[in-house]
């Protein structure tokens, strides 16, 4: 995945920053799976205190799924 941004993407504007970037596929599902191991963290954390996190974890790993499967 190439990510091109207008703008340097760091907080001071004065330091010369490349502004593309270049995820190989395997860090992008790595990256992927542990935002779902955080949202399923956080899930439990909210349960534990009577609160109601909604995501839908299935629909998360479904679209990795289909990311990893077009990639390879």
């Amino acid at each position: 995945m190439i990510w091109i941004t207008e703008e340097t993407p760091f907080m001071n504007k004065s330091v010369p920053g490349q502004q593309r970037f270049v995820f190989p596929n395997d860090e992008m599902s790595a990256f992927a799976q542990a935002l779902v191991d955080k949202l399923e963290e956080v899930r439990e954390m909210c349960r534990s205190h009577g609160l109601n996190f909604q995501y839908d974890r299935d629909q998360y790993i479904t679209a990795i799924r289909s990311y990893k499967s077009k990639r390879g």
